[in-house]
């Protein structure tokens, strides 16, 4: 199976979401909302994981990943704090 990865110069943000589940659903929006405006920062994606195919190839069917660690139950505040924390580590590990 895949595993979400971690960002290298900025912090990933990943984001599976298969439709059908509202607080996958919630989730999919508070992670889109923590990274508006962030964009310097953060790679994100979102997997759809309705299709058979990609959610047998990630065994990942919904959940917010921040640099490949998964991020369950955090509001866009949280994460997104949890994002400029990240981000910050990173710009201080390149120096």
């Amino acid at each position: 199976k895949r595993k979400p990865e971690k960002g290298t110069e900025k912090v990933r943000v990943t984001m599976f979401l298969n439709g059908w589940c509202g607080v996958g659903c919630c989730w999919c929006f508070d992670a889109r909302r923590a990274v508006v405006g962030l964009e310097d920062l953060v790679i994100y994606e979102e997997i759809d994981t309705s299709d058979r195919e990609t959610l047998l190839s990630w065994g990942i069917d919904e959940g917010v990943y921040v640099d490949g660690e998964p991020r369950y139950g955090c509001s866009a505040e949280d994460l997104r704090r949890e994002v400029l924390r990240l981000s910050e580590e990173k710009r201080r590990a390149l120096k």
